[in-house]
């Protein structure tokens, strides 16, 4: 775990190499390590592991491992209508961590940094923006981590990650109380995420993505008071083979599933080979 940029589920038998001189205070570390499952925390939000490899050659002169990581987040627009945000870096320093953002559907990088909120978290100079980021770091390392391990023993997974925004939406809400909506308890629940995951012996790796957010358009709908979460599940199941890892994904829109089942379903495949 890099944390608070990397935080992954390490796949099994993957070998990690570690020699130490005491006398001399020495010590070196290499290993090429593959992720399966975890998140990464840029801009003030949690993107969602689809592949993760962290290379390891590092010294007590230097640690700076390599990252290659494809992340995703889900989101929804002024309209809301859903995007998928995908983040991506390949073989960069953690020290020079710099990804690239798009967007589906296509969004300029400024609108991308738009929905992802940059300026409530910490990218702005002025003084309430950096309480605001800080307020959410210590929420989320003080409170949400002791949470999440005591669900991760309780319930025997191999990694839970629960990611709540409350400091994040209140000051946002707070600003625009001018909002029909802006006191919908709802709203302060918006980009929740929880992620489960767990291997079944070595080959058999399910996990579930869990993520709620708020659309006002729906709350008369549902009601003022509990209306206006979305819910967007996202499930996977992942099968090691020799030369090759299969995996399975559902990621079901809910609204449509009232109407019909297969236009509202999305299954994809991946096939990734191993040399």
């Amino acid at each position: 775990m890099i944390n608070p940029i990397l935080r992954g589920l390490i796949a099994p038998q993957t070998p990690i190499h570690l020699t130490m001189d005491t006398a001399s205070d020495m010590w070196a570390i290499d290993g090429d390590i593959i992720l399966k499952g975890g998140e990464v925390f840029y801009l003030g939000r949690n993107f969602y592991l689809k592949e993760g490899r962290v290379v390891l050659n590092e010294t007590q002169d230097n640690f700076d491992p390599l990252v290659t990581v494809r992340a995703e987040t889900r989101t929804h627009d002024s309209s809301g209508s859903p995007v998928t945000i995908t983040l991506s870096a390949a073989n960069q320093k953690v020290s020079e961590f710099s990804p690239s953002l798009t967007s589906n559907p296509a969004k300029s990088e400024s609108e991308v940094l738009s929905l992802l909120g940059s300026v409530l978290t910490g990218d702005s100079e002025s003084v309430t923006d950096a309480l605001v980021a800080g307020g959410d770091f210590m929420f989320q390392n003080l409170i949400i981590r002791k949470a999440e391990n005591s669900l991760r023993d309780l319930l025997n997974f191999d990694i839970l990650s629960l990611r709540m925004t409350l400091i994040q939406n209140a000051v946002k809400y707070g600003l625009n109380s001018s909002s029909e909506n802006s006191h919908v308890a709802s709203n302060y629940f918006d980009n929740t995420a929880v992620y489960i995951g767990k291997y079944f012996g070595e080959d058999v790796y399910a996990d579930a993505l869990l993520q709620w957010s708020y659309d006002e358009s729906l709350t008369d709908s549902f009601g003022m008071v509990a209306g206006g979460l979305v819910f967007q599940p996202e499930l996977g199941l992942e099968f090691s083979a020799p030369f090759a890892n299969i995996r399975w994904q559902f990621a079901p829109d809910m609204g449509a599933l009232q109407n019909s089942w297969v236009p509202a379903t999305s299954v994809t495949l991946s096939w990734q080979l191993q040399f």
